[in-house]
């Protein structure tokens, strides 16, 4: 027989950031050094790399431009080396970083018969440069890998983790989401000890029935085939962690009932209002120059998205997105519907002032009963994606609305579009609604 039941481990802010004396500059999404000490083309690609990155490659003139810019803020005068260069004066330049050759900026004359090159600081012109020439140099590298504040980076899975206390688990999972994570899966002894060290208590003493550094993780369990079936962030269910009579716990190992990161499995549903005493969230690393805080970024689309819990219509809030350089969302796949879904999703079901349950959000698209798919998104992009709907009436026009909460709450499943029967001129208002804005734009505001 399956019996699906929730898995809790027993027991017992990491900020992405460029290195040191470097400052990261947003349109070539890098952290530039400029380091004066003389050197030779060779160490100064040595010393590039020696720090995670390369000697600076640039691929238009509009970085070049921002380049230039960020030498003459640094009071510069002198030639830098950068990454270009050629073997011989017979085969093509070549950035050490291996991206492509695409641009140049030589000055008149240049660069000769030499094999590197600089760019000169007051006018942002390359130059000519024998590699055995001791000069200066400027570096570009990665930032690196970075977590919400409070969360902790783990290098096996370049995942961030969270520990958080004292929830159910749809409150668990609903924290994660707002971070666009999970409950946390496992996949494998090093993860496992990697939490069972995060969550690690030194008491045994019991809270709201279980033992303190009980914690909760997001899986389910097939009792009949004694493994893991099923983790709620979509993952593939290929580890299961040893079960024990007794409780694993962050308790001494002599301890009873105390153990070293063994699961259980939970004696309650997951709808169940009894809170546990720890839960560990898992959400990808991200970089801090993808989005503006408070924003979450998506990879599959390159853009930014903001959740925002104020009553307006559906210009107002437009206007609202705009200000920040996007608009209402567009979506156009099932995997940015689900993104979008998971970052609103909310576990209650009471209603929001407008009539509208909560989780249920305001997208930027205008549904139209004569063509019986969307009319368009207001950003503009191409109606090419019609998601799953509930709730038609038969609107010749119309707004449409997310539902993302558990699907007890109303008539649509959760991750359903429905239209509310709202033009978009009118003056209804919505409870919430999500901005979506390209990453790396340069939003005009910034959340705190």
């Amino acid at each position: 027989m399956k019996i699906f039941l929730l898995f809790v481990i027993f027991l017992g802010s990491t900020l992405g950031q460029c290195p040191s004396g470097s400052s990261f500059v947003s349109e070539l999404n890098a952290c530039l050094m400029i380091d004066q000490t003389a050197s030779n083309f060779t160490v100064a690609e040595a010393s590039c790399v020696s720090m995670g990155g390369h000697l600076l490659s640039i691929h238009s003139i509009f970085q070049n431009a921002i380049v230039l810019a960020y030498l003459q803020q640094a009071a510069l005068t002198s030639d830098l080396y950068i990454g270009l260069f050629r073997n011989s004066t017979s085969i093509p330049w070549s950035w050490t970083d291996r991206s492509t050759a695409d641009y140049q900026k030589w000055a008149s004359g240049e660069p000769g018969s030499n094999l590197c090159s600089t760019i000169r600081s007051i006018d942002g012109q390359w130059h000519g440069a024998a590699c055995s020439q001791n000069l200066g140099h400027i570096c570009a590298v990665s930032m690196t890998a970075s977590c919400p504040r409070n969360w902790n980076f783990f290098n096996g899975t370049g995942m961030c983790y969270y520990h958080g206390q004292n929830a159910t688990f749809l409150e668990a999972e609903k924290v994660c989401r707002s971070s666009g994570g999970h409950l946390a899966s496992v996949h494998s002894d090093a993860e496992n000890d990697f939490i069972k060290n995060l969550t690690w208590s030194t008491q045994c003493a019991y809270v709201n029935t279980w033992i303190s550094g009980t914690t909760l993780l997001g899986g389910t369990f097939d009792q009949s085939r004694n493994r893991t079936t099923w983790w709620s962030d979509g993952s593939p269910a290929d580890y299961t962690h040893s079960l024990r009579a007794f409780p694993m716990n962050s308790c001494p190992q002599d301890e009873e009932k105390c153990g070293g990161g063994n699961w259980r499995i939970g004696r309650y549903s997951i709808n169940n209002s009894v809170p546990y005493p720890d839960y560990v969230c898992k959400t990808a690393a991200i970089s801090h120059s993808q989005c503006p805080t408070g924003w979450q970024y998506l990879s599959l689309t390159n853009a930014c998205y903001w959740h925002e819990m104020s009553s307006m219509s559906f210009w107002d809030a437009e206007v609202f997105c705009e200000a920040f350089g996007g608009n209402l969302a567009s979506i156009h796949s099932d995997s940015e519907n689900q993104f979008i879904q998971d970052m609103v999703w909310n576990p209650s079901c009471g209603q929001t002032q407008d009539g509208f349950q909560l989780g249920e959000v305001l997208l930027g698209g205008v549904y139209s009963g004569f063509k019986k798919g969307i009319s368009y998104w207001i950003d503009g992009s191409a109606p090419d994606f019609m998601h799953q709907t509930c709730d038609l009436f038969g609107a010749s026009e119309s707004t449409i609305v997310m539902a993302a909460h558990p699907n007890k709450c109303g008539s649509c499943f959760e991750g359903q579009w429905f239209l509310p029967n709202g033009a978009p001129d009118s003056n209804r208002e919505y409870g919430e609604f999500i901005c979506k804005a390209p990453a790396y734009s340069h939003l005009k505001r910034l959340h705190q």
